[in-house]
Order: structure tokens, then C-alpha cells, then sequence
């Protein structure tokens, strides 16, 4: 008997062995650990003569297990767009091992979304034909030979999106455009990477990343909704007047479902930029609030000019034990 056991040990080991092994080496071409890091050279074009660039971050923040039971990865990291950008996005990210597909879920609400095939091979269409991977050859990037990949949307005459892979690396370059006159668009060069704690390439000091100022006041939906005990709500204070950052006085408040006041979140005046508070339904007063629906409301007014200028915005959120 003692022998069978030892057997099924040693069988259970290279079982789990040969299956580590099969892990495919592609999923390397979108590394995912938390503290990754890339920086990008983005080149936004217009129809004016000077080109707009600045230095922005894509970073790995943490990871969470959500309600359909799936690992993400939350990311903050520059919209991959043809549009101007003017603020940073956060977002979740996860790949399945089994098929290699990316997906990617908006920080708020949203429905999720495929990205890339890790798996795809050159000459490869696949999710119905929208992505092409049109080549996989070797080539060096940060002076280091690597397996390089280049995959491409479906094009028009009028839009324009392809980006390049390295194994172990992640994305280097990508490129978005839409034609309509004259082509604009971003691109995105790769300046520096640190993956798993190796760093390649130089990082650039900058402060462009903290002057991306939003343009409008927002209010987020927050998340988790319904959420058990804590939530995130996020805001946005625009640049307003000449100088564009005059704080503005903000007031984020939690109401019950008769209009009764449960918390001040936020009280102060607040710079123009992106925040994010926690709502615990713990915390009040040492007490747990009851199962239920709740109300957020966000005010925003600004008295720098003489007159009074400003915003509001109710959301619901639900408190669920």
C-alpha cells in the first residue's frame, strides 16, 4: 500500500510537470504582472503643421478576483485611440491560458470586450476577420533580439489600427488613425519597459501625465455595484478660466433612499483632476447600513469669477450583505 502511494505521488508530479510545461510561451507577448510598468513617446497628429507629443504611462496597479469568478488585472494606461487624449484610463484586463484571447473590461460599467489572439500565427485572421496577425519574425527591441509579431485591424480607406508584440515585452508600437479629410491620430513608441522587476530601455522624467487635465466635470458610476462593504467613487474637476486651475469648491455626499444625508465623502476645494474616494457601508458611526439602495450626489460650484458656476449629479448605488 505504502508503495501505491508513493506511485500516485510521484505520478500526480510529472503529471503537473508536463502540464507547467505546456503552458505556450505566447502568453508572454502581453506579460501581466503587478508593478509592470511601460512608458510611450505618443505622437498625436492633426491637420495642424506641429505634431503634439508627450510621455505617458501604462501601469499594472493590482489584481482581483471579479463576480464572474475570473482573475483581472487592473491597469492604468493612456487610451489607445486616434482621439487627442486628455486623461488617463483605468481598466481590467485578463487573458485566458486556454485560448490565449485578451479581454478587457471597462473600470465602470461596461460590457467585455475582445482584444488580441496571443495564439494567432503570420498570415492569421481571427474574431470573424476583424484582426489579421500579418507577420512573426525576430527583431531587436531595446538592442535585444526578440520574437517579434505584427497584427493589423480590418482597415478602410478612412481608418487605420495595427500595433507590434514582443515576447516578454508586450506592445512597442501601435498606431491609431481615422481619415476623414486629412488623417489624425496617435502613436505610440515604446521608451521603457519594466517587466517582472527587469528593466529595459530609459525612462523619461516628465510631467506630462500629471497635466493631463480633464476637460468637463464627471461622476462615475461606482464599483463594485452592488457592492459589500466598500465602493469606489470617482470624479473629475475640469480646467476652468484663464489660468485653467482655479480649485473649485466639491461636495460628494451618500443619501438614503428618503433623502436622509448618510455621509460626507467629500467637502473641500479640490484642483482641477481626476479623484476617487471609498464609501464604506461599515463605517457610520460604527454601524452597518442596511441592505438597500442608495444615492450619490457630487456639487461643484466655483465663485472665482463673481458668479456662480458650477455642477451636480446624482448616482445610484446598492448596498447588498
Amino acid at each position: 500500500m505504502k508503495n501505491i502511494k508513493v506511485y500516485i505521488i510521484i505520478f500526480v508530479l510529472l503529471l503537473s510537470a508536463k502540464l507547467f510545461a505546456q503552458v505556450n510561451p505566447s502568453l508572454n507577448y502581453y506579460p501581466l504582472h503587478i508593478g509592470d510598468e511601460w512608458q510611450y513617446k505618443v505622437t498625436y497628429f492633426d491637420t495642424s503643421p506641429n505634431n503634439r507629443i508627450s510621455y505617458l504611462s501604462k501601469r499594472v496597479i493590482s489584481d482581483t478576483i471579479l463576480a464572474s469568478g475570473k482573475r483581472y488585472f487592473l491597469i492604468e494606461q493612456p487610451p489607445f485611440t486616434y482621439d487627442e487624449i486628455k486623461v488617463l484610463e483605468k481598466a481590467f484586463v485578463r487573458v485566458d491560458s486556454t485560448n490565449g484571447v485578451l479581454y478587457k473590461l471597462p473600470y465602470e460599467n461596461g460590457k467585455e470586450e475582445k482584444l488580441d489572439s496571443l495564439f494567432c500565427t503570420a498570415r492569421d485572421y481571427f474574431f470573424n476577420g476583424d484582426l489579421y496577425c500579418a507577420d512573426v519574425s525576430v527583431k531587436n527591441v531595446f538592442s535585444q533580439p526578440v520574437l517579434s509579431k505584427i497584427v493589423t485591424g480590418r482597415t478602410s480607406s478612412n481608418y487605420g489600427l495595427f500595433w507590434r508584440q514582443a515576447l516578454g515585452i508586450g506592445i512597442y508600437y501601435q498606431e491609431n488613425w481615422i481619415a476623414i479629410v486629412t488623417a489624425t491620430g496617435n502613436k505610440y513608441d515604446l521608451t521603457y519597459a519594466k517587466i517582472n522587476g527587469v528593466e529595459y530601455g530609459q525612462l523619461v522624467d516628465v510631467e506630462d501625465e500629471k497635466n493631463l487635465l480633464p476637460q468637463e466635470f464627471s461622476l462615475s458610476q461606482n464599483f463594485p455595484n452592488p457592492f459589500n462593504p466598500s465602493t469606489t467613487i470617482r470624479f473629475s474637476v475640469p480646467s476652468v478660466g484663464a489660468e485653467h486651475v482655479q480649485p473649485l469648491h466639491v461636495l460628494l455626499k451618500v443619501y438614503d433612499l428618503l433623502g436622509r444625508e448618510i455621509a460626507t465623502l467629500v467637502n473641500e476645494e479640490k484642483a482641477p483632476g481626476n479623484y476617487e474616494v471609498t464609501f464604506n457601508g461599515e463605517s457610520r458611526l460604527g454601524e452597518s447600513l442596511p441592505s438597500g439602495v442608495y444615492f450619490y450626489r457630487l456639487q461643484a460650484r466655483n465663485y472665482s469669477l463673481g458668479a456662480e458656476q458650477g455642477f451636480s449629479a446624482t448616482k445610484k448605488m446598492i448596498y447588498l450583505k
